[in-house]
């Protein structure tokens, strides 16, 4: 399964149940992270389940079968109306039909830079938080303490970086 910090194995769960009597008529455990492959093999499975049951009734004459859009693929909808199910799968491009929606990358894109901003470095500075001379021999820190140089020049690429320190440097208690 795909994750922040990579791929790792895991399962997904998945289960029907009747809404009425809120029992769970299946459920299986599978190996992969995508749910598009697994809404025939949960159909076949609630199939044979019921059908020990309900030997001689078809047990998806009076049902409705409900699924999120994680199910919905263009063979999952022909599966489903050539074994003539009445089910009811949330549409996973509606957004891009929706006329309602026709602004939704434009806000899409505004939250992902304001929440980078947000969540992107907590209390570090950044050069233009420091004040420096032309000569670049010190610089002034957001506190107003002056930084001298230790001597230490870093190139990258284009840009001198230059170590500071101050001269007398504050003690931080440890928390």
């Amino acid at each position: 399964m795909k994750t922040s910090k990579g791929v790792i194995q895991g399962y997904n769960g998945v289960t029907a149940v009747d809404s009425k009597t809120q029992v769970i008529v299946a459920a299986e455990a599978y190996g992969q992270g995508s749910e598009q492959d697994l809404l025939e093999p949960m159909i076949d499975k609630i199939s044979g389940n019921l059908q020990e049951t309900r030997k001689d009734e078809d047990v998806f004459k009076d049902a409705k079968i409900l699924a999120d859009s994680g199910y919905h693929t263009n063979k999952n909808m022909e599966m489903l109306a050539e074994k003539q199910i009445d089910a009811y799968v949330a549409d996973n491009q509606f957004r891009k039909r929706d006329p309602r929606f026709k602004d939704y990358d434009r806000y899409k894109k505004r939250s992902r830079k304001e929440r980078a901003k947000r969540e992107g470095r907590k209390n570090l500075f950044t050069p233009a938080d420091f004040t420096f001379p032309k000569d670049l021999s010190y610089c002034i820190c957001p506190a107003g303490k002056k930084l001298y140089r230790s001597g230490r020049n870093i190139f990258a690429k284009v840009i001198i970086l230059f170590d500071s320190r101050h001269p007398n440097p504050p003690v931080v208690p440890a928390n």
